[in-house]
């Protein structure tokens, strides 16, 4: 993970959290979107990629998962926003993420 920012990553869990448990207020979720859509296709390439590592607990499909949502590229944008559980497993896929690259 080269290009997405620790800033970033921990803005979009905070958001990410707030809205799983209900208190995100309107402009909080156009500013999640908008978090989310300024990032360049890498960057969600990156970003899809721990979520999914948080969902399955799976490092070793990091490389893969980046490799392949850079061929969806900016279509991903709607994708991450629409996951329910995206603080949770943003979290858990940077905490995995980490723990492997430490």
């Amino acid at each position: 993970m080269n290009n997405i920012t620790t800033g970033t990553i921990e803005h979009l869990i905070e958001l990410g959290k707030a809205r799983e448990v209900g208190k995100l207020n309107s402009e909080e979720r156009i500013e999640l979107f908008d978090s989310i859509d300024s990032l360049d296709a890498i960057e969600l390439a990156e970003l899809y990629a721990l979520i999914e590592v948080g969902k399955t607990g799976d490092m070793a499909t990091f490389v893969y998962l980046v490799s392949k949502a850079k061929e969806i590229g900016f279509s991903l944008v709607e994708v991450i926003f629409e996951y329910n559980d995206l603080g949770s497993s943003l979290s858990k896929g940077y905490g995995v993420y980490c723990a492997k690259n430490i």
